[in-house]
């Protein structure tokens, strides 16, 4: 008798199927991974742009507050320099008064956020300190910074964005400043 031929082919065929199975779940996962990657990126940007787009309405807000007749009750000779350096760089670690701190504004949770609920912005206007051997205080210059805020109160994943200008208000004719004598303002 004799012995039947080898069969070098058996099997191959289900080596190929299983490769070809392989590859198109590295390609599809890959794919899945990207578009999942791009969607958490493209939720990350947008939640930044609504906290950056609050945050320049807390600075215009505070800014809008010192242009109205007495400085919306803030009196401008009251300030004393807030040394930045000794409170970790957070202005709103500055003694109030006399920084004036505004927030942070919450419209809660019953609205969605898009559409304007949950937190809003938070601002504090406070004068500068610069070192000694600096010759950069403007008399009457004030700095603003204010912070946006993409998410509900309390929840660790709110986004926050800050903005930051300084400002040197001008004279309202005629109107008193509160703390202001002799019919000018401060």
């Amino acid at each position: 008798m004799r012995a039947p031929p080898v069969q070098h082919s058996r099997g191959y065929v289900l080596l190929l199927v299983l490769l070809v199975t392989a590859i198109l779940t590295v390609v599809v996962t890959s794919v899945y991974v990207q578009a999942e990657n791009n969607l958490v990126t493209a939720q990350s940007v947008t939640a930044q742009q609504y906290a950056t787009s609050r945050a320049e309405l807390g600075l215009q807000t505070a800014i809008a507050r010192l242009r109205q007749p007495g400085y919306g009750g803030i009196v401008l000779n009251a300030f004393t320099p807030c040394d930045l350096t000794t409170l970790g760089d957070d202005p709103f670690n500055c003694p109030s008064p006399p920084a004036v701190q505004v927030g942070p504004i919450d419209n809660g949770t019953g609205t969605p956020l898009v559409a304007g609920g949950g937190l809003q912005y938070s601002y504090v206007i406070y004068q500068r300190q610069y070192p000694a051997n600096q010759a950069l205080m403007v008399p009457g210059l004030l700095s603003i910074r204010a912070v946006g805020f993409y998410g509900y109160a309390g929840n660790p994943t709110t986004v926050e964005a800050i903005v930051e200008a300084d400002i040197q208000p001008s004279k309202n004719k005629g109107v008193d400043a509160p703390g202001c004598t002799g019919g000018e303002s401060c």
